[in-house]
């Protein structure tokens, strides 16, 4: 009976080498490993490829729904040149104001109540010449206005009323 015994030892010892096992763990009761836990870690996973680019901040805009504000400081200045020859003097008007709207689409320009034309918003400038005959000695007058407008409406009208003579 010992030889069985050894015999199934050895058996035990040889399978016990197959399975990486110790022979000393062959002949022992097994033990439960001692069980681990995962420790979880959240990991962002990015849901686009997409790219931004920075935006550099701006100005914020003035919605259209509000009308412009008036010019400020209206001013104008002339020069006559005269023609000799034939008769005639042009007057050269040079109006200057400050815009100070920030969402005005254009200014209206008016000569004596008539409107003249539209010119581009943030415009600080406008030049009208006029040709005459020089048989007015005590020479004349006009009154100019001007105005922003936008899609909501326009804004005050502003007005110079002067005299000039050549």
């Amino acid at each position: 009976m010992k030889n069985k015994t050894t015999l199934l030892l050895n058996l035990l010892f040889c399978i016990g080498l197959l399975l990486s096992c110790s022979p000393r763990s062959a002949l022992t009761t097994p033990t439960t490993a001692p069980t681990q836990t995962a420790s979880l870690t959240p990991t962002l996973v990015p849901t686009s490829t997409e790219t931004s680019t920075p935006v550099p901040p701006t100005e914020t805009p003035v919605p259209t729904s509000a009308r412009p504000l008036a010019p400020k400081n209206l001013a104008v200045s002339y020069v006559c040149q005269r023609d000799k020859y034939h008769n005639l003097v042009q007057i050269t008007f040079n109006f200057t104001w400050e815009d100070k709207s920030n969402n005005a689409t254009g200014f209206d320009i008016y000569k004596n109540s008539i409107f003249v034309k539209s010119i581009p918003a943030d415009s600080t400038k406008y030049v009208d010449a006029v040709t005459m005959g020089v048989g007015n000695p005590s020479g004349g007058g006009n009154t100019y206005a001007i105005q922003a407008f936008n899609a909501a409406g326009k804004s005050n009208r502003v007005s110079i009323s002067m005299r000039y003579q050549c």
